[in-house]
């Protein structure tokens, strides 16, 4: 499957490390993650464009590859706009998607709309059961098709 993979990389890059983590799991589970330059770690100091860029050549680009997708995983541990950008239009084009949330201390922490709103798969993981999360997910998708 193609995968359209989502994280905060405006504001905070401190999760750089786990949504790298992510995409080599979703890769080593056999699956193409289509914009892994997301992940790359030049970006975790410098911005990942120019502000002389389009932005309408951005969003046309990110939404033209959002669309050739199969599921959207989103990092939602950082609140993000593009994240939610991403969310919205993929249920709208009733992809699957599932939204991770790091951490157990506190159910609460994760994002209201997204705890809130119908046909987000929204999981809580940590290091130690984020295989199982990604493996159970991309099951259940087996069993639908």
């Amino acid at each position: 499957m193609k995968i359209f993979f989502s994280t905060s990389v405006s504001r905070d890059r401190s999760l750089l490390p786990v949504a790298q983590n992510i995409v080599a799991m979703v890769e080593e589970i056999g699956h193409e993650v289509i914009n892994k330059h997301l992940v790359d770690s030049k970006y975790a100091s410098e911005p990942m464009w120019d502000k002389k860029d389009d932005p309408k050549l951005f969003y046309d680009n990110e939404l033209q590859r959002l669309k050739s997708a199969d599921v959207l995983i989103t990092e939602c541990t950082t609140p993000s706009f593009g994240a939610a950008f991403f969310i919205d239009h993929c249920l709208e084009m009733k992809k699957p998607l599932l939204s991770l949330h790091y951490g157990y201390d506190d159910t609460n922490k994760a994002p209201i709309m997204l705890r809130g709103k119908k046909g987000i798969n929204l999981q809580m993981y940590n290091e130690n059961d984020l295989h199982e999360k990604l493996t159970t997910f991309f099951n259940s998708l087996k069993k639908t098709s």
